[in-house]
């Protein structure tokens, strides 16, 4: 697996050299008051960057709500849990109770 992950990010390495020689051409950049000059595969890979940074922030609030659910729904299951085990103690303790008691009832009867 590794070495699969090491050539795929060689390959986009080798494919990102190659987009950045053949995009310098510089471009101009106009924001409000600010005027930028850069190349054109800076530009792009800044405005990639920046993306891929909004969406993780974003997706990070996503992921904490999914961390909570996932602990309480673990505290559910360990309550649960509990109660079927004492559950299950109840009810041996229920059939050894009919047992002891219904030997003693034909003890008794006969």
């Amino acid at each position: 697996m590794k070495q699969r992950n090491f050539i795929f990010l060689l390959l986009l390495s080798i494919l990102l050299i190659i987009f950045v020689l053949q995009n310098t051409k510089p471009v101009e950049i106009n924001l409000f008051f600010w005027h930028i000059s850069a190349s054109r595969a800076l530009v792009l890979f800044v405005s990639i960057v920046f993306g891929a940074l909004l969406s993780y922030l974003f997706s990070l609030g996503a992921y904490q709500e999914q961390r909570r659910t996932m602990k309480n729904q673990k505290k559910t299951i360990s309550k649960l849990e509990t109660e079927r085990e004492e559950l299950k103690k109840e009810v041996e303790d229920l059939k050894q109770s009919q047992h002891s008691s219904g030997g003693k009832e034909q003890a008794s009867g006969e």
